[in-house]
């Protein structure tokens, strides 16, 4: 039965897969379910499986059984398993795009609720619920196992000024949004704006594109929206101390400097 394993995960390496299903083994090797339980079992022992959740199993190679599982290319199949959307997000995206100043430890990915995952954090998952999931401003990118779905540039950076503790907090978000500004495209950024949520984000996105400057057009057009929109005054730092002056143009607060350094 040893044997049987691992000829079995050799095969499915051969036909490049990354994960295996409870399901998929007891019909490929015509197993009862206690039988394909206990083979599988065996293999998590021999550090060759790891569990994803109840019922999918990631293959490990050998190169990867010492410093832990990737978490990217297990990501997809996760998902799709589970039945639920998702993107990579926050760090992790603004790494993608080129913007990231500190390589995250971590996969982070939104999800619209949570997940049953005992072992994500273990896997290096870092998943953030996302009540109001966005229908735009989703693409993917190509891995040896398959697409993968990342927040758009122009997602990420409204993503991390809402998610900025997960972001290792307001200094490297406005290093992230200083790598990013230049290339935000109008026309991406505004066909989320409608459906973003918190509005403060899109507040507090304004004060740094006019701050970096980069982004004259856009940001004329983005003061326009913001009048019309009417929105409470929020605080350019949340949870922080209301001082400083209102940056009536945007209804912020601006109650901390803004000065980025590496």
């Amino acid at each position: 039965m040893r044997y049987k394993g691992i000829k079995f995960l050799e095969n499915l390496q051969a036909e490049g897969k990354r994960v295996v299903s409870l399901e998929e083994t007891q019909k490929r090797l015509r197993l009862s379910r206690v039988a394909a339980l206990k083979l599988l079992s065996r293999l998590q022992k021999s550090q060759r499986l790891v569990t994803l959740t109840d019922g999918l199993y990631a293959l490990v190679p050998p190169s990867e059984r010492r410093h832990g599982l990737h978490p990217l290319p297990v990501l997809h199949q996760l998902m799709k398993f589970c039945n639920v959307d998702y993107y990579v997000g926050l760090l992790s995206a603004a790494e993608h795009w080129g913007a990231a100043h500190h390589r995250p430890q971590v996969l982070q990915v939104m999800v619209p609720r949570l997940l049953p995952l005992r072992r994500a954090k273990k896997m290096r998952f870092d998943f953030h619920v996302r009540k109001h999931f966005p229908l735009r401003g989703i693409t993917s990118f190509k891995t040896d196992s398959g697409p993968v779905g990342v927040s758009s540039r122009e997602l990420t950076a409204l993503d991390v000024l809402t998610y900025m503790s997960a972001c290792a907090g307001f200094d490297n978000v406005g290093l992230i949004l200083q790598e990013l500004s230049p290339q935000l495209k109008e026309k991406e950024l505004f066909a989320l704006l409608d459906d973003y949520r918190p509005i403060s984000s899109i507040q507090r996105l304004g004060v740094f594109l006019e701050f970096f400057g980069d982004q004259k057009r856009l940001v004329q057009r983005l003061k326009k929206y913001i009048q019309e929109l009417k929105p409470s005054p929020v605080l350019l730092l949340p949870g922080e101390e209301r001082r400083g002056d209102m940056d009536v143009t945007w209804s912020v607060l601006m109650n901390t400097e803004m000065e980025f350094e590496e």
